[in-house]
Formats: C-alpha cells, structure tokens, sequence
C-alpha cells in the first residue's frame, strides 16, 4: 500500500509539472516557413532610390519613404515640395488621393477604387478653406484587422502634400493555429498586471483563471516591429475581464507580442 501511495504522489507531480510546461511553453515550433510575414530593411542604395524615385513622381509632397520602403512618415523628409494654387472640393480632394494610391504602391493600398475612408474634414485655421484631411481606417485581411495601418492624407489648395501611415502587401494567414482561444489563454495565468498612472503604480496583481472567464477575444495582426525587419504576427487579442487591461498571443507560438491598459489611469 505504501508502494501504491508512493506511485500515486508521483502521478500528481508529473502531472502538475506537464501542466505547468504547457501553460507557459510559449516557444512552439513553428512549422510553416510562410509565417510571419517579414518585411526586411532596404540597403542604403535601394533606399535612396527609392526616395529619389517617390520624390521625382510627387513633386508636392513633403512625405517620403521609409526604410522599409513604404510610404509615409520618414525620418529625412523632403522639405522642398512644389506649391500650388486654387481649391479642391470634397469629390476632387477624393480622387487626388486615388490617383496617388495608384501611382504609389508603396501605399500598399491595393484597391484604390475602394479606399475605406473612415473620416474626411477641412482642416483649422486661417487656410481651413483650402486644406483637406482624409483618414483611411486600419487595413483588414480575411476580415482580420491589422494593428496600427491607418491612413492620414493632407491636401492643401489643389495638391496632395502629406501623408502617414501605410498598408502591407501579401499578408499571409495560416490556416491552421497552434495555439486556439483557450491554449492562448493559459499563457496568461499567472502574469502580473501592472498599469502606470498619475498616483504611480497600481498592481492588479498575477491573472487567475477565474480573471480570464467570460473574457473577450479576437483576432488582430499585430506589426512587430525592429530596426532591421517588421513581422506581421497573427494575435488573440485577450481582455481580462476583471482588470482593465489586453494581451496580444501569437496563435502559432504562443508569444506575448504586445500588452497593456485599455484606459488611461
């Protein structure tokens, strides 16, 4: 019998140890040679001319293009841009755009018949009557939204003069995931939630599973962004219920990619 008792004990532990394995093994192998979608810094040559080429085709826009060749925001902007004159109305500040798109795929906007405007206003001021701005909302792929890809374009007078922000070509999607909902969620049990606010540091203190009942989730890509490559990562996006707070799980590994507090404290 104390054989048996011995053999019993040493059933648990194992069992609590390979439980514990699974829940925070978050380095799977991942065995599609597809996934992520990688984005590789552009050589210094390739970059210039790329810079050069974007300037010579848009002679009014301040915007450039950025090391990874997208355009958009850039870290050495072109301060001589042409100038010009006269009014865009809404339809024609519209069109202005679409004709970029189609003329600059380094947008990455494959569709520019199509363009999801979320917002489009006059802008503030003196000029207010001869400026634009239309915004893009975040791109989607198979109905799953990519983090942070939303467009700002800026017309003033007759002339597209800024733009940020920018959409990613060939996004791949497995088809299968290593890790469902609820194996993405055990990589949160135990991870200590902390949000930084006005009165300092306000700890939640580690999720429980009881945290992570009845939480929300969806997919997202998120851009994992270095100096030398950008990742798309396809994420469960995870509320926990009972903080204010998100995590982001790879759905091929398991990773954290990203997280953080849904309000401002």
């Amino acid at each position: 019998m104390k054989g048996f008792n011995c053999l019993v004990v040493i059933a648990i532990i194992l069992g609590v140890t390979l439980l514990s394995c699974d829940k925070n093994d978050s380095n799977d192998k991942i065995d599609d040679p597809m996934y992520p979608t990688t984005f590789n810094r552009l050589s210094e040559k390739d970059f210039l001319q790329m810079r050069n080429d974007f300037a010579q085709r848009n002679p009014t826009m301040i915007s450039s293009i950025d090391r990874f060749g997208f355009a958009g925001w850039s870290e050495e902007l072109i301060n001589a841009a042409s100038s010009s004159s006269g009014t865009f109305t809404e339809e024609e500040a519209i069109e202005a755009v679409r004709q970029f798109v189609a003329l600059n795929p380094e947008t990455g906007i494959t569709a520019p018949n199509n363009l999801q405007i979320e917002q489009i206003s006059q802008g503030v001021g003196a000029d207010r009557e001869n400026t634009w701005i239309i915004k893009i909302g975040n791109q989607k792929i198979n109905n799953i939204e990519i983090y942070d890809t939303s467009f700002s374009f800026n017309l003033r007078n007759r002339a597209l003069y800024f733009c940020n922000g920018h959409h990613f070509p060939n996004v791949y999607v497995p088809e299968n995931f290593n890790f469902d909902i609820e194996r993405a969620k055990l990589q949160l049990l135990g991870r200590e939630v902390i949000i930084s606010g006005w009165g300092g540091p306000m700890n939640f203190g580690k999720v429980k599973a009881k945290d992570l009942q009845g939480s929300a989730a969806d997919l997202i890509i998120v851009p994992q962004r270095s100096e030398e490559k950008i990742e798309l990562r396809v994420t469960w996006r995870i509320g926990v219920s009972t903080m204010p707070y998100v995590f982001y799980v790879d759905v091929m590994n398991g990773e954290i990619i990203m997280e953080g507090a849904t309000v401002i404290a």
